[in-house]
């Protein structure tokens, strides 16, 4: 998996994408609550951005950024990258 940064900020575009292997039907990306799906561009390729939203203060800090890719029998595996919402 790769991403644009790890240290983020509000308004910023973050681009990553994670590649797997090729049973992976779906992969999704989680921070707290908020989760979003990443676009299979081919067989085992998974690709998105997306742009931080404004966040309260409360909310910036450390977080896990959890990548989950799930295959279509419904086995999961998750990597989790530690990242900074300023």
């Amino acid at each position: 998996m790769q991403i644009s940064g790890v240290d983020l900020r509000v308004g910023e575009t973050v681009h990553g994408h994670v590649e797997t292997t090729g049973d992976v039907a779906r992969v999704i990306v989680r921070v707290g609550l908020w989760g979003m799906p990443l676009e299979q561009r081919a067989a085992g390729y998974f690709q998105g951005s997306g742009k931080i939203p404004f966040i309260a203060a409360l909310f910036r800090g450390r977080w896990m950024m959890r990548i989950v890719a799930q295959s279509a029998d419904g086995r999961e595996t998750e990597r989790d990258l530690p990242i900074t919402l300023r």
